[in-house]
């Protein structure tokens, strides 16, 4: 924008890029416009909009049972294309630990548990490039912040963000008697229904002893 001797760069992967242009027409551009209050007080405003952003977070109805039954045990998965072998969920105050064994390379995620948990991960998810299937882009160690919460009793949900992409997964673990189940939904899923996550439903049975 020259006339504002300004440049204004948005990191995102929307579907609707016009109504994002829209917004910047009507809110952005006329602040650029000559101003009765200082600068000084519009940057403290500024500031303190800034500092109470956060991204929202689910809260748990309450405890489940399975967190004893399940915690920091091991699970035997079934094949998959992902080649993952064993799956462990480790919960403790605040935070759970999600240990994923596969045949060339384990991953370890830890989510909050009423909080967001930052961390770095290589595992295979919502890749920073247009299609989550491709590798293209070559970036395979990814920041993340993730947490989890327990949606039902037998249900398990966690949302890991990419922080340097517009995308996250929301990870979800369904127990029973006969084990774990693993469903993985990418955000291009939620932005496009005709999309299907690529990645497979993960099944396993806990390991005795």
């Amino acid at each position: 924008m020259p006339e504002q001797d300004a440049v204004l760069a948005i990191t995102s992967e929307s579907p609707n890029m016009q109504g994002q242009l829209d917004l910047i027409w009507e809110h952005l551009l006329p602040a650029f416009a000559p101003a009765s209050a200082s600068i000084s007080s519009v940057n403290q405003e500024l500031q303190a909009t800034i500092s109470s952003l956060a991204l929202p977070l689910e809260k748990s109805p309450g405890q489940s049972a399975w967190i004893k039954k399940i915690s920091k045990r091991k699970f035997q998965l079934e094949n998959n294309d992902l080649g993952l072998q064993h799956m462990r969920l480790s919960f403790s105050k605040g935070k759970c630990v999600v240990e994923l064994t596969g045949e060339k390379e384990n991953y370890a995620i830890h989510c909050g548990l009423g909080s967001w948990k930052t961390g770095e991960t290589t595992f295979p998810g919502n890749e920073l490039v247009v299609k989550p299937a491709s590798r293209a882009s070559g970036i395979r160690l990814k920041k993340i912040a993730a947490n989890g919460y327990w949606k039902d009793e037998n249900t398990f949900e966690m949302t890991w963000r990419y922080i340097e992409s517009a995308h996250n997964d929301v990870v979800t673990c369904h127990f029973s008697t006969e084990g774990i189940k693993v469903a993985f939904v990418n955000s291009r899923v939620k932005l496009n229904p005709n999309n299907k996550d690529v990645r497979p439903e993960l099944k396993g049975t806990p390991i005795l002893g």
